[in-house]
């Protein structure tokens, strides 16, 4: 029997989406003891623990049970020719090259602009990734680690007030960190990008990376409010308005070579 791992947090109860489990008899010198077994083929041993990122998961009797240990940051990230994984943990593919709206809040919006690759022309890359701060600044971090801002200031490390700060944090990552719970971090090289929040955020943003509310049943919603389990119209309602710019999708062929 498959089920799903629920977990207290305040009045709500949670679902791990990431733990499922069945339970399963296991023969042992003392007798029959039942375990806990999960979908990726772990098995928690009858009186063990499972640590998770944001909570503690326990095995009794073939049955898990959770306790959160701290609040979970929502992770959201764009890698290889496009792959999004969303907040809730869905993913899918964008296959057009054009500039789409990855997060959205009352607070700030984070933007993707991509295009070809350079080495191939028939897959996406990530040309730059914009973070605009309640239309207060705008900083756009480009794909080869140039930084450009709304204020006119290039010089690195960046720092605006206590609103934010934008520094070169590895060889890799170029981050942008807030003082409100957000934390953009690019891989100019590997072309990643991943965007960080605390729970301040929970059910509160619009986009391509989902609603943030701990169930992917609605993370494909559109820019009309409607839920699709048609990726194509998830992406193309998320596309950003940039004038004179042309959004060609990818070719039969190239779809083949990713």
């Amino acid at each position: 029997m498959k089920m799903k791992i629920k977990m207290k947090m305040g009045s709500a109860t949670l679902t791990l989406l990431v733990v499922f489990f069945s339970s399963a008899w296991t023969a042992s010198a003392d007798g029959d003891v039942q375990d806990c077994r999960l979908s990726n083929g772990i098995v928690v041993e009858d009186g063990k623990e499972l640590p998770l990122r944001c909570a503690n998961c326990s095995c009794s009797r073939g049955q898990m049970s959770c306790f959160q240990t701290h609040e979970c940051q929502g992770v959201c990230s764009v890698i290889g020719s496009q792959a999004i994984r969303t907040f809730d943990d869905s993913t899918f593919t964008i296959r057009s090259f054009c500039t789409y709206l990855l997060v959205k809040t009352d607070a700030f919006s984070v933007i993707l602009n991509n295009g070809p690759c350079k080495e191939d022309p028939k897959t996406i890359c990530i040309d730059s990734v914009e973070f605009n701060f309640q239309g207060k600044i705008v900083i756009t971090i480009n794909s080869t680690g140039e930084v450009t801002s709304s204020k006119g200031d290039t010089v690195m490390p960046l720092h605006y007030d206590d609103l934010l700060t934008v520094r070169k944090v590895s060889s890799l990552f170029m981050e942008v960190a807030t003082t409100i719970g957000v934390v953009v971090q690019y891989d100019i090289i590997g072309g990643r990008v991943y965007v960080i929040l605390d729970q301040v955020y929970l059910g509160q943003t619009q986009g391509l990376c989902g609603t943030f509310n701990h169930n992917s049943n609605d993370d494909f919603k559109s820019a009309n409010g409607l839920v699709s389990r048609i990726h194509s119209i998830l992406w193309i309602t998320w596309k950003f308005a940039v004038p004179v710019q042309i959004c060609p999708p990818l070719t039969h062929r190239s779809w083949k070579d990713q």
